[in-house]
């Protein structure tokens, strides 16, 4: 997750749900299918719901508070140490305070979807209308750095990183939300062929990323129209956005220091042209 240095001058609430919403929401669930069965002593995540919901839903969204706001503070401190080659700027006690609290918030929300019928089905679309956002703001970076004159520096290629992992989970968790949701409908099979009694968090992180890399099928395979249409969109995604990152990657990385120095480069005529940061 970023900071707030490539907020695009958005307000700070909303630069944090837009760059947290999808990962805090995936780190909910993944908190909720391993560290809530040991930590209620309950086996089956069912009888968690139906007994303990709410306090459920509450120990959830501190989990993932307390990961989000630690993983802040050991970036800003990495950062103010200059242990990065990025010159990010680091978050402040306000930002780290925000993120946590909206962290909670999708830890909980999470739980709490599952109790009611029609929660998984929020979840994907919410999922979803996220997924274009980021995908859209991708491109447009894209077109803006394969200009000739552009310098892609390492915050561009943490950018890079984040909108890439947030792609993923986002898969991940339209493709477990429909696992979810065909198991609500009496005699519906599964939607992907998640071996029966492994983590499905687990299992369907393992098959984006298989997916996404375009590696091909193994263990695991869509079975439903609905699946297959995912998995369909996730390849031509993760294509595209391998392509082209490895495209941006390729012309160079510079510091911020350095782009001071080389922001003129001289051409084949020997003319200076000055290069700009994007």
């Amino acid at each position: 997750m970023p900071g707030s240095a490539d907020n695009g001058n958005w307000p700070l609430f909303r630069w944090i749900v837009f760059t947290h919403l999808v990962l805090c929401s995936f780190v909910g669930m993944f908190t909720f299918e391993l560290l809530l069965p040991p930590l209620f002593g309950e086996v089956n995540l069912v009888d968690i719901l139906h007994g303990q919901g709410v306090l459920s839903a509450l120990a959830n969204g501190g989990m993932v508070a307390a990961l989000t706001w630690l993983f802040h503070f050991r970036r800003g401190r990495r950062i103010r140490k200059g242990k990065t080659p990025s010159k990010s700027i680091a978050a402040g006690k306000k930002y780290r305070l925000f993120a946590a609290l909206f962290a909670f918030a999708c830890g909980s929300l999470d739980v709490l979807l599952l109790l009611v019928t029609c929660g998984p089905l929020v979840l994907t679309i919410i999922t979803l209308v996220m997924l274009v956002l980021h995908v859209r703001r991708f491109l447009r970076k894209i077109v803006q750095w394969l200009k000739p004159d552009c310098i892609v520096t390492w915050p561009d290629v943490g950018y890079l990183v984040h909108v890439y992992a947030t792609t993923l989970a986002a898969f991940t968790l339209v493709l477990i939300s429909l696992e979810i949701i065909h198991g609500y409908v009496d005699g519906a099979g599964p939607a992907i062929a998640i071996p029966k009694g492994q983590p499905g968090m687990i299992n369907a992180l393992y098959f984006s990323v298989v997916v996404m890399t375009t590696l091909g099928f193994g263990d695991i395979v869509p079975l439903t129209v609905a699946a297959k249409m995912v998995v369909a969109l996730q390849c031509l995604t993760g294509y595209i956005m391998f392509a082209l990152m490895i495209g941006i990657l390729m012309r160079g990385i510079v510091s911020s220091d350095e782009t001071k120095d080389n922001n003129v480069t001289t051409n084949k005529n020997g003319r200076k042209k000055a290069q700009k940061l994007c």
